[in-house]
This record gives C-alpha cells, structure tokens and sequence, in this order.
C-alpha cells in the first residue's frame, strides 16, 4: 500500500507537471503570457506544498500498522491532543473541538476515558502556503515502559506503539479545520473498529463512564 506521503507527494508533482507544460504552451504566444504568469501561481503554491508535507511529516516517517491485537484487553485510556501551533489555529483546528469529537467518536464503546492508563495520542501538524494550508495528522494508542539498557543498570524508558494511523491532507485556508476534523472523525472510528474487535466481550457491558471532564493533556503520563 502507498503511503500517505508517497501518495501525496505523486499527487502533487503530477500537478506540477501539468501546469507546467500548460505554462510553457501558453507562454509561446505573447497574447496570452499574462494568463501563463497567472497560471503558475497554483505550480509554485504546490511546489511549497511538497516542501511543507516533508517538513511535517519528517518527524514521523516510519508508522506502525493498526492492527487490531495490540487493543486487546484496553478498557481504559487516556485522551492527549496535543498542543496546536499557530499555523494549526489559524488553519482553523481547535484542539478543545478536536477533543470533543474524539470522546463523541468513543462514547457507548466500552472504553473509558480516564486519568491513567495507555494514551490515546492525537497530533497534527500544519503549514499554511498562502492560502492552502497542508496537515499531517497522527492517531496512536501508545504507553511507556521500562526496557533493559546495555549502558545503563536501571534501564531505560521507551515508547511502545499499540495502533498507528495518519495521514496528509491539503485544503484551502478558509474550509481547512473543518475538512481536517471530518478525516479525524474517520479514523477515529475506523479505531473504534478495531478496539471493537480486539474486544468483542466489552460490547456486551455498558461502559461504566466515559469522563467529559478528562484531561486534555500536553504530554503522556508518568507510568
């Protein structure tokens, strides 16, 4: 399967190469070199736009597939959507709405929200190039725990990754928070797919709570 990088990436450049040679057709005829300049803005916007995918999405390059075995036996979670930067929010993203349709997404499931136990991560990057602004999105159930060291006696901490998904998208400026939170709404419930099925016995138990007042935390919990 291609990634949503590489996918991205094919898109974009096919664009590119398009408007390209649209740009070099047109500019061949003096009567319409104004509208080939015109043209071209949309091919240097997607060019700093595959500038702007690599650069989001260079922290997180290698993903862990979602299966569904590694949510078996999780009844309780812990909600983190991490902090937006400035281009999140003036992209239109809002990380308190984002955390709600998270909870919305989960409700009635079985799995509780709560204060402690694996996280269930959130994070979004985002660059605006002009008026288009381009997201890298990732969704993970991940937990932290002590692993033996080959320099140190005490060991050291790692981060274990349960279920991964993501995924880059563009749109533009004006429409972009709400287009970024219907593709979240969609892999938030293609996880709750999986939890169902790793866990098929907690359909059959009303979920004791499911906190609204659960914490929007910056950083995972100590374990």
């Amino acid at each position: 399967m291609m990634s949503p990088v590489r996918s991205a990436f094919r898109s974009l450049l096919g664009g590119l190469n398009n408007l390209n040679q649209k740009a070099r057709t047109d500019s061949r005829d003096p009567k319409t070199m104004f509208h080939s300049i015109r043209k071209t803005r949309p091919f240097l916007t997607a060019l700093a736009g595959i500038a702007a995918i690599a650069m989001i999405t260079a922290p997180d390059s290698a993903r862990a597939q979602n299966f569904a075995e590694g949510l078996e036996d999780l009844k309780e979670m812990v909600l983190v959507v991490e902090r937006m930067s400035e281009q999140s929010e003036a992209c239109g993203l809002d990380r308190a709405k984002l955390a709600e349709l998270m909870r919305s997404e989960v409700s009635n499931t079985g799995l509780v929200l709560a204060e402690s136990g694996p996280t269930l991560y959130l994070n979004i990057n985002t660059v605006a190039v002009g008026e288009v602004c381009f997201s890298s999105v990732n969704l993970r159930v991940q937990y932290y725990t002590q692993v033996p060291h080959p320099t140190k006696t005490d060991g050291a901490i790692a981060q274990v990754t349960l279920w991964d998904d993501g995924f880059v998208a563009s749109s533009e400026l004006s429409n972009h928070g709400e287009y970024i939170s219907g593709l979240i709404a969609d892999m938030a419930q293609d996880f709750v797919v999986d939890w169902r099925e790793a866990n098929p016995r907690t359909l059959l138990m009303a979920p004791n709570s499911n906190n609204a007042n659960a914490p929007i935390m910056n950083a995972p919990p100590s374990q």
